[in-house]
């Protein structure tokens, strides 16, 4: 990698870890789609997941007090259930198709969540279960799909500290899995791990930045700023799988 390579993808991480650090999700919705600009798909989600595990660590142990446990634990269960699926998948499998579904899937959730019906609508623990479970699988393997437990999260009509922290535990754990899944598959490099090593700063800039950035966030405006995050790298991400895919007949 050049050094302009290194620095987008230092910058991509930052712009990430400031959403997972203020919203409790998104690392991989806002900086996927610029991480693939520089790095193989299977480059960019190892680092990336690798990463956003301090994070998470960090805010489980900095908003445990906000943490509704009961609530999220059969989610996050459901969701430790699919991880190795995901690893296999993500040294196996072509992660174009998947991330066009996902990506479609969040679109068409993500669209319902700013209405006012959904204050009072609740999901079911079993929809929370399958949505945890299908994350599960998605995310270790292509770095995208946490939305769709977020959006479970946002129907429960949590305060801002508690969906952050749920959602962090949920991601903490996947990621724990995920990461002693790549290193027993393998897909630990030596280029990787320096990767890694160089992507700390800019990791800990944005988890900085987060935190001050929900210090100054109203529960409506932590709402709308979650589904801005979901809506825009969405339809980011969808349009450049649609735009390679046409590219490549």
């Amino acid at each position: 990698m050049s050094v302009a390579q290194v620095l987008f993808a230092a910058l991509m991480l930052f712009l990430g870890s400031t959403a997972l650090s203020a919203t409790g999700f998104g690392i991989g919705m806002v900086a996927i789609p610029g991480l693939l600009f520089v790095l193989e798909p299977q480059t960019a989600v190892v680092v990336l997941n690798t990463i956003a595990l301090s994070i998470e660590a960090w805010i489980v142990a900095q908003a445990r007090k906000d943490l509704p446990l009961r609530e999220i634990m059969p989610v996050v269960l459901a969701g430790a259930v699919g991880v190795p699926l995901g690893v296999y998948i993500l040294k196996f499998a072509e992660p174009s198709a998947m991330r066009i579904g996902v990506s479609i899937l969040v679109l068409g959730l993500a669209a319902i969540a700013p209405l006012k019906f959904q204050r009072d609508f609740r999901y079911s623990r079993v929809v929370g279960m399958l949505a945890g479970l299908f994350v599960g699988i998605v995310l270790p393997a292509f770095g995208v799909g946490g939305p769709l437990v977020t959006l479970f999260l946002l129907t429960r009509n949590w305060q801002r500290q508690s969906v952050r922290a749920g959602m962090a535990l949920y991601l903490l754990v996947l990621d724990v899995f995920g990461v002693a899944g790549y290193a027993i598959a393998g897909l630990y490099s030596v280029e990787r791990l320096t990767l890694i090593s160089f992507m700390i700063l800019p990791m800990l800039a944005g988890l900085a930045l987060g935190t001050v950035l929900l210090d100054r966030m109203s529960e409506r405006v932590f709402r709308y700023v979650v589904v801005a995050i979901i809506l825009s790298s969405s339809l980011l991400l969808l349009v450049r799988e649609l735009t390679d895919l046409v590219g490549s007949r």
